[in-house]
């Protein structure tokens, strides 16, 4: 009977290691009226981050779907002109990127 656990955890173990690992979600702060366009763009890439490692996080470890998650979210931005001139394939690019950056997706 021993025996038996003992082969069970020696496969079960390894298995539990790479088990779905939860990122941290950073806390953003939006940028001003009166912000600089580089405190803009850091405040876009941490919003980049939480979205990100929201829906990781809530799909246990689904990178697309994080990445396409954070894209969608930039592109309702869009429609309401808050980010005028930039296009759905390059939100899905910087979500893509920053996803990369914070290790959570690998190019294949």
């Amino acid at each position: 009977m021993c025996r038996r656990y003992i082969v069970a955890a020696a496969f079960l173990i390894p298995t539990l290691s790479q088990a779905f690992q939860p990122v941290a979600i950073p806390e953003c702060h939006a940028a001003g009226a009166v912000a600089s366009v580089q405190e803009t763009i850091d405040a876009a890439k941490c919003r980049a981050r939480w979205l990100l490692a929201g829906a990781y996080n809530r799909t246990e470890g689904d990178a697309m779907s994080a990445v396409s998650e954070c894209a969608g979210t930039f592109d309702e931005a869009l429609n309401h002109r808050l980010t005028e001139g930039v296009s759905h394939d390059e939100l899905v690019v910087m979500c893509a990127d920053t996803a990369m950056h914070m290790g959570i997706m690998k190019l294949d």
